[in-house]
């Protein structure tokens, strides 16, 4: 299991200017991406010359959008770097993958360095809580703090998969909540939604083998 409302959270709260973190945000699905974006925005910043010149505007872009872009690449280039300890803390929070008890206590110690990320420890914290007071042993839970950056990108908060014990095979079951698909969706209005799939054939396999 894991939450990408976590990641989410720990990005805003890093203290970057409203167009990085929304930079960030918007490429957090695509690690390579990400981590190409969240180096650049860790070393100092290259100022680029935009020379005038008499040739006509040319491309996709209108001429009103490419002044917009000149611009946001001319301020970007005075913003200071992103101290590394936040890049170190980053990293840590997509790596964390262990039990659920241990990796809850790894979120408890980097929301003392990250705040940001608090309510979303707190939810992990009681939604553990629920699933270990329906007799699930947490140990046999495994929590990955990248789990459904990859392979789901419409999910924005909690995220799941059943593997069987059989090698090769794929998920029995996965899926998440994904409550801003819907704010998409409804140009704007947003209702609670999760969802998920299950493969039968697997689950009838695994019953025959029972």
């Amino acid at each position: 299991m894991g939450d990408m409302g976590l990641l989410l959270d720990a990005v805003r709260g890093l203290p970057l200017t409203e167009a990085r973190s929304a930079a960030l945000i918007h490429h957090i699905w695509r690690p390579g991406r990400f981590a190409r974006l969240l180096a650049r925005f860790s070393a100092p910043s290259i100022a680029r010359e935009f020379p005038d010149g008499t040739a006509p505007w040319a491309g996709m872009r209108t001429e009103e959008e490419m002044i917009r872009r000149i611009v946001r690449l001319q301020s970007d280039a005075a913003v200071p770097p992103l101290a590394l300890v936040w890049t170190d803390r980053l990293d840590r929070l997509f790596a964390l993958r262990a039990p659920a008890p241990q990796a809850l206590m790894a979120l408890a110690d980097l929301a003392r360095d990250m705040p940001a990320i608090a309510p979303a420890v707190t939810r992990i914290r009681a939604r553990l809580d629920t699933i270990a007071a329906r007799g699930i042993d947490l140990q046999t839970v495994i929590f990955d703090a990248s789990h459904g950056r990859t392979t789901m990108e419409y999910y924005d908060g909690f995220t799941f998969t059943f593997q069987a014990d059989r090698a090769g095979w794929p998920p029995v079951a996965s899926g998440g909540r994904y409550d801003a698909l819907t704010r998409v969706l409804g140009r704007g209005r947003e209702i609670p939604a999760v969802g998920g799939i299950i493969r039968p054939g697997l689950v009838a396999e695994l019953e025959a083998r029972a």
